[in-house]
């Protein structure tokens, strides 16, 4: 709903905090708005950080001054990001359909300590 509220800001930009579910869970609700869709920034703050370290966000937030974040995100470019929508319907008529929607990207690197 606070979403919505904002929608006819040309130039917002959401600053999404959190891991690769929140980042989808925001994306998500962002699809569901119709002609709305603001430039979204990371703060990794989850366990992997995956799609944060694919999109060059960094792999995690360390307790840094929120200031030079802050102006990395004013002076970033966009960059799109392929989103899948599947549902599976089943054989029987009285089956719901399930759908979910995916992230795609594509990265390679070996971050285990």
């Amino acid at each position: 709903k606070t979403l919505k509220e904002f929608r006819h800001h040309k130039n917002l930009r959401v600053l999404c905090c959190g891991g690769d579910g929140t980042i989808g869970w925001v994306l998500s609700a962002l699809d569901e708005i119709k002609n709305f869709s603001p430039d979204v920034a990371i703060l990794p703050l989850g366990t992997g950080n995956d799609l944060a370290r694919t999109l060059n966000w960094g792999g995690g937030y360390e307790d840094e001054n929120l200031s030079p974040i802050l102006t990395k995100i004013e002076n970033s470019s966009k960059v799109l990001l392929d989103r899948w929508k599947i549902t599976i319907k089943g054989n029987d008529e009285l089956d719901k359909p399930k759908s979910m929607v995916m992230n795609n990207y594509f990265s390679l690197g070996v971050d285990a300590e």
